[in-house]
């Protein structure tokens, strides 16, 4: 009997260690070198982007993702692997069929596991954009990650849905120096974490420029133009300082669950009767919405 329970612990031991080698190789270990070619479905083990990388279907990372200066991620417009979930409605987005899986089923994102490192350079930036010659909003879906200690620099999200989206708490991640455009839902959509956004232009989306569900984000020194509304905080603690917000049809809009600390934001609003808009297919967000779309709470 105790050689059998002797045994059982050496197994049980003996599992763990493996489970931690393992886990140590996947998210500290080597990051696998990937050059202009083209992914899809599930890579295991970190990866290292460079050159040019062209998504054609969802694709998962089960490790980190290092992204070299001057990459490009293209996004086709399509998803092979077929995939997809649907997002709940809100009560203002309830009609829009991006939300819906018959949208992300044929639209890819990108999924990593581990965290993100994305510094590009003035000189280098980084591009996650869409793949067609004529790139509109909404071609691809999103950047999701869960790993805390991610940064973007200097890098540029353009033409998905709802751009970067960081998943859980990440009080350690941060947005830098970098480009948010053409975005039909949010540039960085920062979920229920407590991301850093800093010295960011973001511009040209349909929901709002940074939507915040909860957590505690630090929001600063960024330039937030052209959106339907500037932040939208559902709830958590945010903090707000030195943001310049211009022609948007909200400011800061603060929801009953949320706290916000609004310290030296410039707001300036787009006129009344601004016509600007943002389209999928037939479907479309106006700067100042069609009844039942205007409000976020």
């Amino acid at each position: 009997m105790k050689k059998y329970v002797k045994g059982v612990i050496y197994c049980g031991v003996g599992c763990i260690a493996v489970a931690v080698c393992v886990w140590g190789f996947l998210f500290y270990g080597p990051a696998f070198l990937i050059q202009d070619t083209a992914i899809s479905g599930l890579l295991i083990g970190s990866r290292t982007f460079s050159n040019t990388i062209t998504v054609t279907g969802d694709t998962t990372i089960i490790g980190r993702l290092i992204v070299s200066p001057g990459t490009v991620v293209r996004f086709e417009e399509r998803d092979d692997q077929q995939s997809g979930s649907e997002v709940l409605p809100d009560g203002y987005n309830d009609a829009d069929p991006t939300r819906l899986k018959s949208y992300t089923t044929i639209h890819s994102h990108l999924f990593i596991l581990g965290k993100v490192d994305a510094r590009g350079t003035a000189d280098a930036p980084i591009v996650f954009t869409s793949a067609n010659d004529a790139p509109q909003l909404a071609d691809w879906e999103a950047i999701y990650f869960w790993g805390d200690y991610s940064i973007f620099d200097h890098s540029v999200i353009e033409y998905s849905r709802n751009g970067m989206n960081p998943l859980g708490n990440q009080p350690h991640s941060v947005a830098q120096n970098s480009i948010f455009r053409h975005n039909f839902w949010s540039g960085p959509s920062l979920s229920s974490s407590s991301m850093q956004l800093y010295d960011n232009d973001i511009s040209d989306a349909g929901h709002e420029g940074v939507d915040v569900q909860d957590g505690s984000p630090v929001i600063k020194r960024n330039t937030i133009h052209d959106v339907h509304a500037g932040i939208v905080v559902v709830a958590g603690k945010a903090t707000i300082e030195d943001n310049i917000i211009t022609d948007t049809g909200d400011g800061i809009a603060v929801g009953a669950h949320a706290t916000v600390f609004d310290r030296n934001n410039t707001i300036q609003l787009a006129p009344e009767d601004s016509t600007q808009e943002w389209r999928y297919g037939s479907f479309r967000y106006r700067m100042y919405g069609i009844k039942g779309e205007e409000s976020f709470f």
